[in-house]
């Protein structure tokens, strides 16, 4: 990939990073050039005075009109006369003269002069009257153009001091002026706040440049790899939108008790899951059944940094997941007994579970629910007032070895590392974690000191889990995006729930004729 790189700090900026932002920030480029513009542009009309210009263009000679023959020094004489002339303008007799002759007594010669400009272009001489009275300009002009060429002759009829050319010296009106209306500076009306708005289009862009760079929020899988790029990302589950989920605007924090609306139908044995979603999680059971390397009685344990971060819902749809799986034994646990959540997800009741099968006061076979199929579930069950001395006792060592005997797969759900230190109690029990992220919810920097914290402790971390992750933010799938939405493989489910139901439809129908039978 493309890259730049910031020499002093190392930082990395990937090329189309810059591209990500411009889509993301356009509209406010454009709202913002758009009201800049038509700010500029009516303030400018305010100060605004329209200028006209009436030009004249005079040709200088220092060699007889009948000659065709121009030698060096001719040219340059004739040049250098030219520039001459340009002060020549300015002279008070020719201003008196003009002001006479074109009836501008309200006039004084300073006044006049101010008008007045004159430039060269080699034996070329340009006298321009400039002022907001087009009228005024040109009678000024055309007096210029009557006295001008009296009035240079006057003070330079003087024989050159070459032989060849003792001719006088000549300045002729080669283009008269004309009436000219158009102002001169009217583009200003249109360049100053085009510019503006330019000018204003960058800085949004500049800014939201920097406000992305300095952000340390996760938002995409992209994201994550690069701000927290410690462990692979083996999970990307997109957002599932149930009942009165909101939907929420790019960069703004959303709190846990949103991602937990409705939460008991966010499960896929519900049915209508999107199929998006099931797949990401038959992909993280692909991948977590690679990282365990098919290890009997492998302990999986989901942490977060935060709360809110939807570890209960990844965990609860892994287990279903993994469960589906031929021949394997999953069990899922609540190990999370300060904040519970497993039992919501699967409407199970919490009486008796986890932490009172830990303290001895029921039996395993009592604690275990059997959910459906191979997956049994432990709740959380009473929420004591020593969570963290009952997941480290021995009796909880001694509980999971029977499990490992008995199921493939142990799933323990745990509470936030950066809240509790609940989860690192049982490091000598997990096989790997499941470091669960959420998008738009996640700093790296927080992610970054969680991740020490389990390192610090010798536990595996299989690799990060990301959650609710949007359209807005970029869903991990790329241009595969809407594949998964128009193709047949998108409606796979659709068919397999209508086979389904035709299969039990035609069970049912076997049974009455049995019966009747």
């Amino acid at each position: 990939m493309n890259h730049t790189e910031n020499e002093n700090t190392g930082t990395v900026i990937a090329l189309g990073t810059f591209w990500q932002i411009f889509k993301k920030c356009w509209y406010w480029m454009l709202a913002g050039a758009v009201a800049v513009g038509i700010a500029v542009f009516g303030l400018y009309r305010l100060v605004y005075t329209p200028v006209y210009s009436s030009t004249s263009r005079y040709y200088v000679s220092n060699i007889a009109e009948t000659s065709f023959l121009y030698s060096s020094s001719q040219t340059q004489g004739a040049e250098s006369m030219a520039e001459y002339f340009t002060e020549l303008v300015k002279a008070n007799d020719l201003i008196n003269a003009v002001i006479e002759d074109a009836g501008l007594t309200d006039y004084s010669v300073n006044g006049l002069r101010g008008l007045i400009s004159a430039t060269t272009k080699g034996a070329s001489l340009y006298v321009s009257v400039s002022g907001t009275d087009p009228e005024l300009n040109y009678r000024v002009s055309k007096s210029l153009e009557k006295y001008l060429p009296a009035y240079c002759d006057y003070y330079n009829n003087q024989p050159d001091a070459l032989d060849s050319a003792h001719e006088p010296k000549t300045i002729k009106v080669y283009w008269e002026s004309e009436l000219d209306r158009i102002a001169d500076n009217r583009g200003n009306l249109y360049r100053y706040p085009i510019l503006a708005a330019l000018l204003a289009a960058v800085l949004v862009y500049v800014a939201f440049f920097i406000a992305v760079i300095t952000n340390t929020t996760i938002y995409s899988v992209e994201d994550l790899k690069n701000k927290a790029p410690q462990y692979s990302v083996i999970g990307s589950i997109a957002h599932w939108s149930v009942g009165r989920d909101k939907k929420i605007r790019y960069g703004k924090k959303r709190g846990m008790d949103e991602f937990r609306t409705n939460v008991d139908q966010k499960l896929l044995l519900r049915e209508h899951v999107p199929f998006r979603v099931s797949e990401a999680f038959h992909e993280l059971r692909t991948n977590v059944n690679f990282c365990s390397a098919g290890e009997k009685g492998c302990t999986v344990g989901v942490i977060s940094s935060i709360a809110g971060s939807g570890k209960s819902f990844v965990m609860s749809n892994l287990a279903v997941s993994l469960s589906k799986m031929y021949d394997k034994k999953v069990l899922l646990i609540d190990g999370d007994m300060r904040c519970p959540m497993i039992h919501k997800i699967f409407l199970l009741p919490n009486k008796a579970g986890l932490s009172n099968l830990v303290a001895n006061q029921i039996e395993d076979a009592s604690a275990v629910i059997n959910r459906i199929g191979n997956l049994d579930v432990i709740t959380s069950g009473t929420l004591p007032p020593n969570p963290i001395d009952l997941l480290s006792c021995p009796r909880m060592i001694a509980l999971t070895e029977e499990w490992k005997k008995n199921y493939d797969y142990i799933l323990i759900d745990l509470p936030p590392i950066g809240e509790v230190s609940d989860a690192l109690a049982v490091s000598n029990l997990i096989s790997g974690y499941l470091l669960v992220v959420r998008s738009g919810y996640m700093d790296s920097r927080i992610l970054r000191d969680t991740v020490e914290t389990v390192e610090s402790k010798d536990a595996k971390i299989y690799g990060y889990v990301i959650t609710d992750v949007r359209p807005e933010y970029g869903d991990g799938y790329g241009k595969y995006g809407s594949y998964y939405k128009y193709t047949k493989y998108g409606n796979y489910q659709n068919y397999s729930d209508s086979y389904a139901k035709s299969e039990q439809e035609a069970e049912e129908n076997n049974d009455a004729k049995t019966e009747n039978n």
